[in-house]
C-alpha cells in the first residue's frame, strides 16, 4: 500500500513539473508572439509613412539577418555603371541604380564596400532595393506589366569612410561599380534635366525650349541622347556648343549573361518608359546648382510675375519650402513653330489642361498634391525624383520642408 502511494505521488510531481514546464513554455511563446506582432506593426507604420530610408533600411536589415535572401546569378538585373556616395545627407548615403523584375522585401544586394586607406579590408554589407516609382509592377503599364523596373539600392555610410569602389557578389559571378560623389549645391542657378531622347524629330521645340528656359533663369541643361532625326541632332550640337547643354550617351541596355539570356526576354523589348525613371534620378545627383527641375522639351515653368530663377530662390531660400508645383497649361501658337515660323510665339493663347484631379494625400503634416503637375526643386535636398511630383519620401528632412501649389 505504501508503495502504491509513493509511486502515486512520483507520478503527481511528474504530472505538476510537466505542467510547470508547460506553462512555461506557453508563456515564453505568448512573449515571442507579442514580441513579433509588436515587431510587424512598427514595421506597417513605418512603410504607411516612410518618412526616410533609414528607418526601412534598418529594420529591414535586422529582418534580413533571420530572413534575408541575397540576390543570387539566376536573378536578371542590370546596374547603372557608377555607384554614388550621396554626402548631402547625414550620414552620406550609397546609392545603387538598376533595372531587374520586381523584388521582395527581404531580397537584398552582397556587396563588399571598399574604402581607401592601407589597411582597409572589404566590408561586407546588406544594401536592400526600393522601385523607384513606388508600386511594382508600375500602375503606368497597366495591360501588360514591363518585366525589368527601375531600383534604387540604398544604404548609410559612416562619414569618415571615404569609399572607393562597390563589389556586388551573385554567388559565382560579381560585379564591380566605381564611385562618384555628389554634395550640396551652393552655385546660383537652374538645370533642367531631360528624360531620354528617343526617335526625336521635332527640333523646333528645342529651340523653343532652351530659349525660353534661359529666359527664366536657366543655366545647364542635362540631355540623355539615345537617337533623333539629323536635323534635331545639328540642334543639340548647336546648344552644346555654346556650352548650354550636356549631351550624355543613353544607349541600349546590355544583355545578361549568357547562362540566363535565354530564359528573360531582353531588357531593351520590356522596360519601355520605365528607365525614364532611372534617367531622372541619376540626373538629380549630376545636377551641380541650387535648384533644378525635370521638364519634357514640350515644358516650360513660368510664375505669374517675374523671373523663374528669382521667384523660386526666394521662395526657398531660408524657408522651409523644398519644391515649387506647377499646374499645366496647352500653349498654342498660330503659325505653328513646326512651319519654322516662330512669330506665333509672341501672342501665345493659353487653356486649362484638365485632368481627372486625384484626391490630395496629408504626409507627415503637409500635402502633396497628387495631380499631373510639374514641379521645381531644392537640388540639395530631393531624395528621389518622379514625372509630375517628387516622391514623397523625396524631401531630406520631411518634417521642415514643405511643397506650395504654384498655379
Amino acid at each position: 500500500m505504501e508503495q502504491r502511494s509513493v509511486k502515486i505521488q512520483i507520478l503527481y510531481r511528474m504530472y505538476l513539473g510537466s505542467m510547470n514546464f508547460l506553462n512555461l513554455m506557453m508563456k515564453k511563446i505568448q512573449r515571442s508572439k507579442f514580441v513579433l506582432i509588436s515587431l510587424i506593426c512598427v514595421i506597417l507604420i513605418l512603410r504607411s509613412h516612410e518618412p526616410d530610408f533609414r528607418y526601412l533600411e534598418t529594420v529591414s536589415e535586422m529582418l534580413g539577418i533571420v530572413i534575408g535572401e541575397p540576390i543570387n546569378a539566376s536573378f536578371p538585373i542590370t546596374f547603372y555603371q557608377s555607384a554614388y556616395v550621396d554626402y548631402r545627407f547625414t550620414p552620406p548615403r550609397l546609392r545603387i541604380f538598376t533595372l531587374n523584375p520586381c523584388l521582395k522585401n527581404y531580397q537584398f544586394l552582397s556587396a563588399d564596400l571598399h574604402f581607401n586607406g592601407n589597411n582597409s579590408a572589404p566590408v561586407r554589407k546588406n544594401i536592400y532595393g526600393k522601385h523607384l516609382d513606388d508600386d511594382c509592377p508600375s500602375a503606368l503599364i497597366k495591360k501588360v506589366p514591363c518585366v525589368y523596373n527601375p531600383y534604387i539600392f540604398s544604404s548609410s555610410l559612416k562619414g569618415n569612410h571615404d569609399l572607393k569602389k562597390v563589389t556586388i557578389h551573385f554567388g559565382s559571378r560579381k560585379v564591380e561599380l566605381n564611385v562618384q560623389k555628389v554634395y550640396k549645391k551652393s552655385t546660383e542657378g537652374i538645370t533642367v534635366c531631360l528624360q531620354p531622347v528617343y526617335y526625336y524629330s521635332q527640333w523646333q521645340n528645342i529651340e523653343l525650349y532652351i530659349e525660353a528656359w534661359r529666359a527664366q533663369g536657366a543655366t545647364r541643361f542635362i540631355v540623355y541622347f539615345h537617337s533623333a532625326t539629323k536635323e534635331t541632332w545639328k540642334t543639340l550640337e548647336y546648344y552644346r556648343d555654346l556650352g548650354m547643354i550636356e549631351i550624355k550617351s543613353w544607349p541600349s541596355f546590355p544583355s545578361l549573361p549568357i547562362d540566363i539570356a535565354d530564359k528573360y526576354p531582353k531588357i531593351d523589348d520590356s522596360v519601355f518608359i520605365l528607365s525614364y525613371f532611372l534617367a531622372m534620378n541619376i540626373c538629380i545627383l549630376d545636377i551641380k546648382t541650387t535648384i533644378g527641375t525635370i521638364a519634357d522639351f514640350d515644358e516650360v515653368m513660368v510664375p505669374t510675375n517675374g523671373r523663374l530663377l528669382d521667384y523660386a530662390t526666394k521662395e526657398m531660400t531660408g524657408t522651409k519650402v523644398g519644391a515649387l508645383s506647377f499646374g499645366n497649361y496647352y500653349v498654342l501658337f498660330t503659325p505653328k513653330i513646326y512651319t519654322s515660323h516662330f512669330s506665333g510665339v509672341a501672342s501665345p493663347k493659353f487653356k486649362i489642361l484638365t485632368w481627372p484631379s486625384k484626391v490630395g494625400k496629408k504626409t507627415l503634416g503637409f500635402e502633396i498634391i497628387r495631380d499631373f503637375t510639374q514641379y521645381l526643386f531644392n537640388a540639395s535636398a530631393i531624395h528621389i525624383a518622379q514625372v509630375h511630383w517628387p516622391d514623397k519620401t523625396c524631401l531630406s528632412l520631411v518634417d521642415c520642408y514643405v511643397f506650395r501649389q504654384n498655379r
